[in-house]
């Protein structure tokens, strides 16, 4: 009887664990790639994953002064370091645009991260990083980090290469 019981409480401690593991798995987390402090705006571009897979790239936009965004772009970069604008809204459109952005507020852009990745992948210049840019209506441009692609289309922010 005792060998019954232990076996029962040894038995539901592993599916226990496993359902919490499970759950805990299947959340979606967040990974922050680049954060770019402005006097006017903070810049955060992030990716969701979920799973073990990356599901969404988000930029993610947070004002320190009241602005209006007219534009957000993505700007890839050749070896050469030639530049090339993309309007994101061709994308996906998401969002109706100019948005205003009041100060302390957080608002921000999502992106499936299949269809984000399968547009840059057809696109015709042949880039080595991109950055995102975020306009205003007064002209102004804020720029990310610069990001890349590595040989399996996995985004990460690469290394500067300056030291000391």
């Amino acid at each position: 009887m005792e060998d019954i019981l232990t076996y029962i409480i040894v038995f539901g401690l592993i599916i226990g664990g496993v359902a919490a593991w499970q759950l805990r798995r299947s959340k979606p987390r967040p990974y922050v790639l680049s954060t770019q402090y402005f006097p006017e705006l903070k810049l955060r571009i992030l990716i969701e994953k979920q799973e073990g897979k990356t599901k969404e790239f988000v930029v993610q936009l947070t004002g320190l002064q009241e602005l209006t965004v007219s534009a957000v772009f993505i700007e890839l970069i050749s070896k050469s370091r030639a530049f090339k604008t993309i309007e994101a809204g061709q994308i996906k459109e998401d969002r109706e645009l100019p948005l205003l952005l009041r100060k302390n507020h957080t608002d921000g852009f999502s992106y499936p991260f299949n269809l984000f990745k399968s547009y840059l992948q057809k696109s015709d210049f042949p880039f080595k990083t991109f950055r995102i840019v975020v306009e205003t209506t007064r002209g102004k441009k804020y720029k990310s980090h610069e990001l890349a692609f590595n040989k399996t289309w996995v985004i990460y922010r690469p290394d500067s290469g300056a030291y000391n």
